[in-house]
This record gives C-alpha cells, structure tokens and sequence, in this order.
C-alpha cells in the first residue's frame, strides 16, 4: 500500500531545499508520495524556522492541530525538523507527545532510518546533531518534476549576530567539496547544459575590506575552475568579476574613507581576472560598475595572451530590489555605508544604458549584459535595435523566487518559466542566464511543442 507524505515548511529557501530533500529521500527509500491534504497522510512533517515571529508558539499550534489528525489516524507519525526542532530537543516531546520523531538540519539524511525505527519499536526517535556534510552523501538528486535544483555549497555560519541563531542551529560555516560540485557539473551536461556561470561564496574568515581573497591566485574559485576544465574541458565557465563577494561590507568596489574607490577598485579587478583567466575561464563577466573597467581588464588580458579570453559586461545593471535572494546566498548583503545605488544605474533611466554600453564597447566587451530581465524588456528591445553586439538577460534570484513561489502555491503552473524565457528572447536576448535553466533542458521536449 501506497504511503502518503505531507510537509508543511516554515522559513527561508534553506528550509525548501530541505524539504525538497525530505521527501526525494522518503520516496526513494520508503516509497512515499505526496498528499494532497493532512488527513490523509500517513506522515506528517513539520520544518521549522526559528527566525520566524513566535517561532516555538507556531511549531506548537500546529503539532496541536496534527495531534486531533492523529486522534483519528493512531498509525499517523508526525516528525519535526529543522532550527526550531535542533534548538528544543527532546523537550517538544515532553511538551507535545503527540510527536514521533525530532531531528535537526544536519540529520534529515537519516529521515527513512528514523521512521523505520519509530514504525518497528514505537519508540519516540530524536537526532539532532551535528554531523557537517556527511548528509550530502546520501542525499539523491532532486527530482525533475518541478522548475528547480538546489545546489548547497555551503551550510552553517561563523558569524555569532545576536539576532540570528543560524550558527546554533545548522552548525559552523562548512563548504561542500569540489568532487561533489563536479557531479553537478556532469549531471548538467547530462541533460545538455554546457555553459554554466560559477559565483562564489565566500568564508567569512578571510573576508575584508580590501577584498584580498580575490588578489589569491590559488582561492577556491581558481582551483575550483582549473579543475573542471580538467575534467569538462569542453565545457564554457563564465566567471563573475566583482569583489563583493569577498569584501567585509559587502560591495563590488573597496571602499576608502566612506567612499568607493574607482582606481584601487580597477586594479584589484585586473589582477582578479587575470588569476581567473589563467585558471581556465572562458568567458569573465565584470559585473561591479566601476567606470572604465572594461578597457583596464581587456587591456591586461592582451598583456598575459589572454586575447580569446571573452568579456561579457554587465553594461546595463540596474539598482533592483530582486537581488535579495542572491546576495543572501552568496554572503554579500550590504552590511554598512553607502548605498549601492551610487554605483548601479537607475531603474528610472534608459539613456543611461545607452551610453553604458556604448563605452564598454568602445573598450573591448564582447558580451553586454541586461539586469534584471523582466522588468527590462523595453531596454533589451532597444539596445537590440540600437547595437550591434549579442544582448544577453539575467533573469535574477528575485524573478526565480517570485515565480518558483507562485508556481509552489498554485497560483499558475510550470508553464509560466518558458513563457517568461520567451519574452525576454522575443524582446531581443540573444542568451539568458537563469535558475530555470536545468528545468528546461530536461522538460524542453513537454514545453517547446
């Protein structure tokens, strides 16, 4: 008999890559499907996030609403997950009995094994500790029924805020190894993606201010694209150039006495890009706004044989409110100072873009980028009818979050994510760089007709 799953996610987009992984592992090892409803599960699932409001007060609500499901279904296991189960323990079986099975971020890996437990000897199941990245080796991938595929690279974090209980609940900041990127790069070409644009995230510990990490010939990055031309030499790397991901307060430019520095930005960014191009990098895209960029990068690059070496400029790179979700993930949320609107363009302004990428032409871009995508489809349309180079769009973490989010609530279907990639093509994009880009390459059969 078919057993049936139901999983109520509370939080951030951590907690839905989890929940994700949940039930990909309950499917594959205890053969679940998803139910429509709670009544009719045979488990239920509660993922907490403790910087919710009232976190513990919401957790304990909704055990009391599944325990009434359970008064009426005695076969019924409920299980809680996530910060708020790996902050109470075994104290939410004390104070809620009703629950089965308690564990934390670090152990939904050892979900089925659980289950199994407390189905064979009905004795209540807590794991919550903290076994860094040994869940990353048995999870399975996720499936392609749904527009997306999460790639953790890295989990926890070193920084101890006073607001936040991230560290406390997830463990301290450790990456992923380069193996296991690799295997996602080969599950990409797997499905015909060959071009794949790699962002840094970066440790906290070797941040600063002058974003020195950047300057390391031998960083993560660099080793990480040397050896995935190793092993994928055909494969296109686009490369991100800009250091916020490496800067302490989190802006593309080094900031001296409260404001950025154009100069001391342009060179750091050309000792940044020759270490990348000297990795393997096929394609760097400067994406910080700093004036004159692209003619100090192609400059050097000429200057180390680097000619083949693509520039793909971010010419058109508006001050959006979509990055959100982006520099969460990759660290590099502006923690002080001034604002980054001093250096992106305003969302207001089209002549603008006219005379950004006219410049970065003029100095050697091969590539010129428009970011975001949606909201700009007059500007991709006109800079198409107005250049005579390749437009490529971003379709950014924002436009995915928005429209992964209504897909997930139902408010329309899959089939928004071609719609939306057509528009931008019929606007004039020659290429578009998007979190949907795995989705299409293995349902381009059920959407292209």
């Amino acid at each position: 008999m078919t057993k049936k799953l139901f999983i109520k996610t509370h939080g951030c987009q951590m907690n839905e890559y989890d929940s994700a992984k949940m039930f990909d592992l309950l499917e594959e090892k205890e053969s679940f499907e998803l139910a429509e409803t709670e009544d009719e599960a045979d488990l239920l699932i509660l993922n907490t996030c403790s910087i919710r409001e009232k976190a513990q007060e919401k957790v304990f609500h909704q055990i009391g609403r599944w325990r009434k499901i359970k008064e009426k279904n005695p076969n019924l296991k409920i299980a809680i997950g996530g910060c708020v189960a790996s902050q109470e323990g075994e104290n939410i079986i004390k104070r809620a009995p009703a629950v089965d099975i308690v564990f934390g971020p670090q152990t939904l890996h050892k979900l089925p094994d659980l289950y199994n437990e407390k189905s064979k000897t009905d004795i209540n199941q807590i794991d919550i500790s903290f076994p860094k990245l040994e869940k990353f080796n048995h999870l399975p991938v996720h499936g392609t029924g749904e527009p997306s595929a999460f790639v953790s690279i890295i989990e926890g974090c070193n920084k101890y805020c006073s607001f936040c209980v991230v560290p406390k609940t997830r463990g301290h900041e450790v990456s992923r190894t380069i193996e296991d990127i690799l295997n996602e790069i080969e599950s990409l070409k797997d499905c015909g993606i060959n071009t794949v644009a790699l962002f840094p995230n970066i440790n906290t510990e070797v941040k600063d201010p002058l974003s020195k990490e950047a300057l390391n010939e031998n960083n993560f990055m660099c080793q990480l694209v040397e050896r995935i031309k190793k092993e994928f030499p055909d494969t296109m790397l686009v490369l991100d150039v800009a250091l916020d991901p490496y800067n302490s307060n989190g802006h593309d430019g080094i900031v001296i006495d409260g404001k950025i520095d154009n100069d001391v930005t342009l060179d750091a960014l050309k000792k940044m890009s020759i270490n990348l191009a000297n990795a393997g990098a096929d394609i760097l895209a400067p994406s910080d706004m700093m004036d004159g960029r692209i003619g100090v990068i192609r400059e050097e690059l000429e200057k180390h044989n680097h000619k083949d070496t693509i520039l793909l400029s971010y010419a058109a790179k508006y001050s959006s409110n979509f990055y959100g979700p982006f520099r969460d993930a990759v660290g590099s949320a502006q923690s002080e100072g001034i604002n980054k609107d001093t250096y992106q363009m305003d969302y207001r302004n089209i002549n603008e873009s006219f005379k950004e990428i006219q410049l970065d032409i003029n100095e050697g871009a091969d590539i010129v980028m428009v970011k975001p995508a949606l909201a700009y489809l007059d500007i991709i349309s006109k800079l198409k009818s107005k250049f005579d180079v390749p437009i490529f769009a971003y379709q950014v973490s924002g436009e995915y979050a928005m429209l992964k989010m209504g897909i997930d609530k139902n408010y329309f279907g899959n089939n928004v994510v071609p719609e939306t990639l057509i528009s931008l093509f019929r606007a004039g994009s020659s290429s578009v760089l998007t979190y949907f880009a795995k989705w299409v390459a293995e349902n381009y059969d059920n959407i292209s007709n």
